[in-house]
């Protein structure tokens, strides 16, 4: 195992976003390296992390370094580590990019509404026709 080193965790991060991993990934690779779970850490840059992609994480919590991230190539890559030790950039909830991920979320529970709905409408439609009424002389 390895000291618990910033530098080394925000290596881990840059390399789990050029990769498009996973916050498991991700989470997996620090308790491989370090022996405990990122939240353990007791570092900076670990919090919010799981159940999404590394992308998406960097881009809610950690939206400078994301906008860093998308300009520099990635064989200049290695000078964002000098970056973040200067600015001691930690995770914040980016409100923007929070409105962003509430929206897919809002999308499907109207379209199960709209199904069940559509759904019920048939059904019902279905019930009332009187060619389906058994008791109607045809």
């Amino acid at each position: 195992m390895r000291e618990i080193n910033q530098r080394f965790w925000d290596a881990m991060i840059i390399k789990s976003w050029n990769e498009f991993g996973n916050s498991f990934s991700l989470g997996t690779a620090c308790k491989y390296e370090f022996g405990v779970y990122p939240r353990e850490l007791g570092i900076l840059r670990c919090e919010g992390l799981f159940k999404q992609g590394t992308r998406v994480w960097v881009a809610r919590q950690l939206t400078p370094l994301s906008e860093r991230l998308w300009i520099t190539p990635r064989n200049k890559q290695v000078e964002l580590l000098d970056w973040l030790e200067e600015v001691k950039l930690d995770c914040t909830v980016n409100r923007k990019a929070d409105k962003y991920g509430q929206e897919p979320i809002g999308r499907l529970r109207r379209n199960q509404l709209h199904m069940k709905q559509s759904r019920l409408s048939y059904d019902l439609g279905k019930s009332l026709n009187p060619s389906n009424m058994w008791k109607v002389v045809k």
